[in-house]
């Protein structure tokens, strides 16, 4: 079966994580797998290669950096001239900006191909966009996002949500409820290393004796504060607790630092090659994911907390949509009420508690493995795809029949 996954997001973030990922699992299924993303630097030449088995294909956009995210008009018409010669037994569409919805209406128009939507962000409506973007750029973008957004929904055959919430909205737009799939983002636990927090802690030069807490952010840092709130609590008692962070590097994050006080007992690894990432979260003790109670965090699946029960160590975080769901059903950490008081109260018992930390980590990697690993979550994937393609079935055969 060829399958076109398509995305707004640049190479470096959709390759990486949730459409490469089923991509790459898909295409050591068997599949032909076809990623369409946006290049990380392209201004007028498409890119197309074979990576484990998926055939990826960058194409290009004008605008500069983050800019780079399913809005330009010229890398939209690039992707529709690309696909007028393709064909796809199903598409998957991943989110539904300019770059992604107009080439795919382009190509159903003289198609009967299967369209499966996939929902993994709360934007408009008082989400990311509110969280995230300046207010200059809410008043001026915020109807279009949300408009894109919702208005191309119903046209799915099926949809994929990372969110309970995002199912519920989907309902409200008229999708129907028995073509919705709740697939959260998985791991690749095999990359992670069953191995005590002291094993690598010389090498990256993290204190043999130090109490270790890690945070890990690709964008995403609009919760960091109650972390920092956290941090400057139990510093205020151990001197030894130290914060290390790998991913978003933005002098943002050192000046919160400074302001809450922590700046000697928090360090920023910034982006790593990935294989070296694992051996930089083994050496942590607790990892926090703090997680407060708005818009945006409902319609959220961290991808952060799939790395965090591969590494086999506890959790902080705050009971708030799907992490509220989560903690409930998996011993993998504890949950504390959103403020930096409660979140050092939940971290000190743990760090307190060797025993303790042992038997919820060793959970949470028993879970990664076992529940949220890529290869479990695109079980679902599959079947939500062989709806699909029911569907599809089923209407031929309703239109032979009038005919």
């Amino acid at each position: 079966m060829r399958i076109l996954l398509i995305s707004h997001h640049r190479k470096f973030k959709a390759y990486q994580r949730r459409s490469g990922s089923f991509a790459k699992i898909l295409a050591k299924r068997g599949y032909d797998v076809t990623l369409m993303c946006i290049s990380d630097d392209a201004l007028f030449q498409l890119r197309e290669y074979q990576r484990d088995g998926v055939t990826v294909v960058e194409t290009p956009d004008l605008l500069p950096g983050k800019m780079r995210s399913g809005w330009d008009p010229w890398g939209t018409m690039r992707r529709m001239s690309y696909l007028s010669g393709k064909q796809y037994d199903l598409i998957h569409a991943f989110e539904t900006r300019p770059a992604t919805i107009y080439p795919i209406l382009s190509y159903i128009q003289r198609t009967d191909t299967p369209l499966v939507v996939d929902w993994s962000d709360w934007y408009g409506r008082g989400g990311i966009i509110k969280e995230l973007r300046p207010k200059w750029y809410q008043a001026m973008f915020g109807s279009m996002e949300t408009y894109f957004e919702e208005r191309f929904r119903t046209l799915a055959s099926t949809t994929t949500v990372i969110a309970h919430a995002l199912g519920e909205r989907a309902v409200s737009l008229g999708v129907d409820p028995e073509t919705i799939y709740w697939i959260p983002n998985g791991v690749f636990p095999d990359l992670f290393l069953d191995v005590s927090p002291e094993t690598f802690r010389t090498k990256y030069r993290i204190p043999d004796n130090g109490k270790i807490l890690g945070f890990m952010s690709l964008d995403v840092i609009h919760d960091l504060p109650l972390a920092f709130g956290a941090l400057k609590e139990l510093v205020q008692e151990d001197p030894r607790v130290q914060l290390i962070m790998l991913g978003n590097r933005s002098n943002q994050i050192a000046k919160l630092a400074a302001q809450y006080g922590v700046s000697d007992n928090f360090r920023m690894f910034g982006y790593l090659p990935y294989e070296q990432v694992p051996e930089v979260l083994s050496c942590v003790d607790v990892f926090l994911l703090p997680f407060k109670n708005n818009v945006a965090n409902l319609g959220r699946w961290p991808n952060k907390i799939g790395e965090y029960m591969a590494a086999g160590r506890p959790t902080v975080t705050n009971a708030i949509g799907e992490m509220k769901i989560l903690f409930a059903n998996e011993q993998i950490g504890l949950t504390a009420e959103e403020s930096a008081e409660d979140m050092a109260r939940q971290v000190r018992t743990l760090l307190n508690d060797a025993d303790l930390r042992t038997h919820l980590g060793s959970n949470a990697r028993r879970v990664a493995m076992e529940k949220y690993s890529w290869d479990c979550v695109t079980d679902e994937l599959e079947k939500c795809y062989q709806t699909a393609l029911a569907q599809q079935q089923q209407q031929i055969q309703s239109i032979a029949e009038e005919v």
